[in-house]
């Protein structure tokens, strides 16, 4: 079952899964964030399966492409956007132990500017619910193919779709000298951005 969640100002954010978070048996009230653990490069989808059947929400960041081989074989293949990442949504105290017990985690990544400014301990990067929904919705949706960069962007205005695919999206305009996009921002990592037409997209 899929359903849209509205912003105080209208704005549509996603069509997400609605699934109950695992808590492991830990108190309501520690917060449940998107943890994002490194990989083998090709082993997303393995780890993704083993963390799911431990019983944590999982995600890899990926888009369906079909390949055509001949005229008579045509595939859905599943495209790592976002290569070596597995997000998964648990509680702090849940990470280390989740590590002990999925041999294919390596570690889970830090907040550079987080850590930086930690006298004491690192700070890992946390992806915000909001954030992993607009990625999830840019994936599904996107009739373009979907980008990913770690690099520093210069982004223009904050917009919002407003026809096609990805209506209801939210992010910032970017137009370089052969196309514009959209781009959502996600913490400690980068941005995500695929192409659309400028008038499919109104300022905020």
């Amino acid at each position: 079952m899929t359903t849209n969640e509205t912003t105080d100002n209208g704005d549509v954010r996603v069509a997400a899964n609605e699934r109950k978070p695992h808590t492991g048996g830990v108190p309501g009230s520690e917060s449940l964030y998107w943890y994002v653990a490194e990989v083998k490069y090709n082993h997303e989808r393995l780890c993704r399966s083993r963390v799911q059947e431990l019983g944590f929400e999982a995600y890899v960041a990926s888009q369906t492409e079909m390949h055509h081989y001949d005229k008579s074989h045509n595939r859905e293949v599943e495209h790592i956007v976002i290569p070596r990442r597995v997000f998964i949504r648990m509680t702090d105290n849940q990470r280390v132990p989740l590590m002990r017990s999925c041999s294919l985690i390596y570690h889970f990544m830090t907040d550079r500017a987080r850590t930086a400014g930690s006298t004491n301990q690192r700070a890992y990067a946390m992806v915000p619910d909001y954030q992993m929904r607009d990625l999830q919705y840019m994936l599904r949706q996107a009739g373009n193919p979907v980008s990913f960069t770690d690099q520093p962007l210069r982004l223009g205005e904050r917009v919002r779709v407003v026809r096609g695919p990805l209506k209801g999206l939210v992010g910032q305009f970017l137009r370089d000298a052969t196309a514009s996009h959209i781009v959502i921002t996600i913490n400690g990592l980068g941005c995500a951005m695929t192409s659309i037409e400028k008038d499919d997209v109104t300022r905020i």
